[in-house]
């Protein structure tokens, strides 16, 4: 499932591919497969990240979660206009990462 994920990201890449909603869960993706998603998420411009994440019930660990979420925020840092972004709904739950860490994180509102 990872390569063939990491496919799918590469054609979306190369074809400079922007899409509103990544639906990826239950769909047994690793940390591997993350940074494959963080990699594409770089390549946007910083406007035409995706408004939604659906990673649910997957492998992904902190530093799979860590890559991503990184990547986000680097992107979103780079738009003029910060109070015309809206939030980007990102699920993971059922994973590899501590609920306190994502409980954390939804404290500090990231």
């Amino acid at each position: 499932n990872t390569l063939s994920f990491s496919v799918l990201l590469d054609i979306l890449q190369e074809g400079g591919i922007a899409t509103k909603r990544i639906k990826a869960f239950k769909a047994n993706l690793d940390d591997d497969a993350i940074k494959c998603l963080a990699s594409y998420l770089e390549s946007l411009p910083p406007t035409s990240l995706p408004d939604e994440v659906h990673l649910s019930n997957n492998q992904i660990t902190q530093e799979g979660l860590s890559a991503l979420l990184g990547t986000i925020e680097l992107k979103r840092s780079q738009v003029e206009q910060q109070a015309s972004l809206k939030p980007i709904w990102v699920r993971l739950e059922n994973n590899k990462v501590d609920d306190a860490i994502l409980k954390s994180l939804l404290a500090e509102g990231r």
